[in-house]
């Protein structure tokens, strides 16, 4: 595979790009489970007993609104504790070094003796990507916890992979270009392909030729996404590629750092998986932003 990094004087290549899988106040930064509103606590939630206990401390039922959640993406939870409870708590299993307490709320009208709960949940930055279990524990007035009890919860990464980082047996796209950026700006991301033709927010392809799954930071909006991926969910025609970034607003941003990454499936004993095999990063400045002048390349590869 060849590599070519074009530099030019006014990009400014960081050795590090902290910050490219979205913004510093979005949810889960800074830990691996995060609750809107609960209180986070020190410690360890005990795994479920092998037999269910009959103590006044008991989460009675689960619902989550989805199994799988990606970085920062939010999920509803809900369910029922026993009438001894007056809080849950709630932590992703082998993740972090602490648990949300979330309060719960008035006694179930159609279920007798029990209170109802509901929380919203988004999954931290830094979590792998891979199948996880959400625990949960009712707690009482001194703050004793009850058994804990378990539902299923995997950890997608930020970019799309046809559930493959849940199920291996699933194949993930054949290839996948992501464009990551730190701050709220308007940048686009384009691939020459090998026949010399554009893949862009105003070009686009198919499963085979490529296809954009968003244009992010459009308008300025500010969206917790900052990042546009080129999915070839087919097989990407062989040949040359090169990946261009332009930063179409700079959203009144002194300058931003961005990450250029690409992914290619891979067959193994269990599946599939996704590898990078290319990533560039850099930076641009914010008097950079001209959504008419030619887009500026950064990386090019080959697909033999």
């Amino acid at each position: 595979m060849r590599v070519l990094v074009q530099n030019i004087l006014a990009i400014l290549v960081v050795a590090t790009l902290a910050g490219c899988d979205g913004a510093t106040n979005d949810p889960g930064r800074d830990q691996p489970l995060q609750i809107a509103g609960a209180t986070l606590r020190p410690g360890q939630l005990p795994a479920p007993p092998a037999e269910d206990p009959t103590g006044p401390l008991q989460v009675t039922a689960i619902e989550l609104t989805s199994g799988h959640a990606g970085p920062g993406e939010q999920r509803s939870i809900s369910g029922r504790t026993t009438s001894a409870a007056y809080a849950v708590a709630l932590q992703l299993a082998g993740e972090g070094d602490g648990y949300w307490v979330q309060p719960v709320d008035g006694l179930d009208p159609q279920q007798a003796g029990e209170r109802t709960w509901a929380a919203t949940l988004a999954v931290g930055y830094g979590v792998a990507p891979g199948p996880k279990k959400l625990r949960v524990a009712a707690v009482g007035a001194s703050g004793a916890l009850g058994p804990s009890r378990e539902v299923a919860l995997c950890v997608t990464p930020n970019y799309p992979d046809n559930l493959n980082s849940c199920d291996p047996t699933r194949p993930p796209p054949d290839q996948i270009v992501q464009l990551a950026w730190d701050r709220d700006a308007d940048l686009d991301l384009e691939i020459v392909r090998p026949d010399g033709s554009v893949l862009s927010a105003k070009k686009g392809g198919t499963a085979a030729t490529g296809l954009l799954d968003v244009d992010a930071g459009a308008n300025c909006g500010g969206d917790a996404l900052r990042r546009e991926n080129a999915v070839w969910s087919e097989a990407a025609p062989k040949g040359h590629y090169v990946a261009r970034a332009r930063l179409v607003n700079a959203c009144g941003q002194p300058a931003v750092r961005l990450r250029v990454q690409v992914l290619r499936k891979v067959a193994t004993t269990n599946g599939f998986t996704v590898n990078a095999t290319l990533a560039w990063q850099g930076e641009l400045l914010g008097s950079q932003a001209d959504s008419a002048a030619p887009a500026l390349a950064v990386a090019a590869w080959d697909v033999k």
